[in-house]
């Protein structure tokens, strides 16, 4: 075996135990390596090494059609919101020669992925949050026009707001780890389209 073999696994086998740390489904870390292997990249430690992952972690899940937020992967790695764009560039096709897939979900779908990580709820709650969304999103089709994570959120804290739960909406706001101006005009949007 020669030192180009023994690096590979090396550098194969470290980032399975770098995914290990954070409660990933196996499936996803055998996504993740597998696009791992397929980038052509130089070792990184530190920030940018954490950058890679989540670009890698968020592909998996591309990869394997499942919604997921890169920024909560962000947030666990402690890498800051408006590092997050920084993520694309450092792991561009140009870069890395790894082209990734654009899947645009919906709404309703990032409000069950926020759902999961939202320990406050519970299942009578996540049953009213879901036929909420879906009752808004339903009424007003051009709702959907605003990014589907903003308006996922929006509809979780207009649910908070209306049923005076602000431990949910704070909650909500500090996993959506994005500035939250915007959130307030699509939560007034909603109470618009709800009250018609």
């Amino acid at each position: 075996m020669n030192f180009k073999e023994v690096f590979y696994i090396k550098m194969s086998l470290s980032i399975k135990n770098d995914l290990k740390k954070y409660n990933l489904d196996d499936d996803i870390i055998q996504e993740a390596n597998r696009i791992y292997e397929n980038m052509i990249f130089f070792v990184s430690r530190g920030k940018k090494r954490k950058q890679k992952l989540i670009f890698i972690i968020y592909n998996a899940h591309l990869n394997l059609n499942r919604v997921y937020d890169i920024h909560i992967i962000a947030k666990k790695m402690d890498i800051k919101q408006k590092k997050i764009s920084n993520v694309f560039t450092l792991c561009s096709p140009i870069k890395t020669g790894y082209n990734y897939k654009k899947i645009r979900f919906k709404a309703t779908e990032y409000v069950k992925l926020y759902m999961d990580h939202l320990e406050i709820l519970n299942q009578q709650q996540k049953i009213q949050i879901m036929s909420l969304s879906n009752a808004i999103v339903s009424k007003d089709t051009n709702i959907s026009l605003y990014p589907p994570q903003k308006l996922a959120a929006s509809l979780i804290i207009y649910y908070a707001k209306i049923n005076g739960h602000q431990e949910i909406s704070d909650q909500m706001k500090a996993l959506f780890y994005r500035p939250h101006g915007t959130l307030d005009t699509i939560v007034k949007k909603i109470g618009d389209i709800h009250n018609q």
